[in-house]
């Protein structure tokens, strides 16, 4: 994979906020190889339905992201190692979830496609960011 879409920017391309034109770039690009994690496609499935108010809705949108990428990754005893390191190495707290997803970025040498400032904590280029403008 070259890119990993954060939540953030599967939901931005979702609702059709701020980045999603970026993303929608991304995966049409040739040589641009999409992965998620498969934390993402929970946490896609969670936002949507807490916004709509319907689970159904909220895992179909997940599948539809899931299906979207080329590669779903999932969490290892390497990506958690990786993940206690980068949190360790932040400058301020980010939460579990956001740690792992960066991990399986800097694992893979993707980069990570995202709108949380909180990604701006972690050491440079460790994963490499695409920062989508916020909301």
């Amino acid at each position: 994979m070259t890119h990993l879409l954060d939540t953030s920017a599967a939901l931005a391309h979702y609702w059709g906020e701020a980045g999603a034109d970026r993303v929608d770039e991304l995966l049409r690009e040739a040589g641009v190889s999409i992965g998620i994690s498969v934390l993402s496609v929970f946490e896609i499935a969670q936002a949507v339905a807490h916004r709509t108010g319907d689970d159904k809705e909220g895992g179909t949108v997940a599948n539809v992201y899931a299906g979207l990428a080329h590669e779903i990754a999932p969490v290892s005893m390497e990506t958690v190692r990786e993940g206690l390191d980068l949190r360790r190495s932040a400058t301020a707290r980010i939460a579990l979830a956001d740690c792992l997803i960066a991990a399986t970025a800097a694992q893979n040498g993707a980069v990570l496609v995202h709108r949380d400032p909180h990604f701006s904590t972690l050491p440079a280029e460790r994963p490499r960011q695409e920062v989508l403008p916020p909301k």
